[in-house]
């Protein structure tokens, strides 16, 4: 080695190498923890309504949900999971687009402690509305879909089985 410089770069690079070698192992040792959670939403009531939105000149149907979600997700975490990301899902054929998803509730479990739980009574965080601006005639499932995180490698992603086809209801008259 001729100077301190190539020294530095020789050590800089061997360090990397170890570090990388290393986060793929970790990374390849998650693969074989067997993951088995259960969830459940349940739709308690779902309205939809005519609205006007700040960026719309037209009112356009928009969607409440009030749902019960149980879930044990306990197994989803090992010694490489950071945290999950849990969401729940609308999914419904449309009429411009074969399918469509929708979020309308969200979380992140940052603990293995976390990840069972029963909630009551939620509702919707996000204004729900169809890209067609109708929800007219359409069946949709709800399921809980999440995505584990995990310290070092690829995200995994899972999803429960989605309830019975719910047929939507009209928009209520004013």
């Amino acid at each position: 080695m001729y100077s301190c410089l190539q020294r530095a770069n020789t050590l800089s690079s061997l360090f990397s190498s170890v570090i990388l070698g290393l986060c793929a192992l970790i990374a390849a040792s998650s693969w074989l923890f067997s993951a088995d959670p259960s969830a459940s939403v349940q739709v308690q009531a779902i309205n939809v309504y005519h609205a006007r939105t700040h960026y719309h000149h037209t009112a356009q149907e928009f969607m409440r949900v009030n749902f019960d979600l149980e879930a044990d997700l306990t197994s989803l975490f090992n010694w490489n999971t950071k945290q999950l990301f849990i969401y729940v899902v609308a999914s419904y054929p449309g009429s411009k687009y074969h399918a469509n998803d929708v979020v309308i509730w969200d979380k992140i479990i940052k603990s293995k402690q976390r990840a069972k739980f029963s909630a009551p009574n939620l509702k919707e965080k996000y204004k729900v509305a169809d890209i067609a601006g109708s929800w007219a005639n359409r069946n949709a499932t709800f399921s809980l879909q999440w995505n584990v995180m995990p310290q070092t490698g690829l995200l995994v992603w899972g999803s429960s089985q989605g309830t019975t086809p719910i047929l939507l209801p009209r928009p209520k008259q004013k």
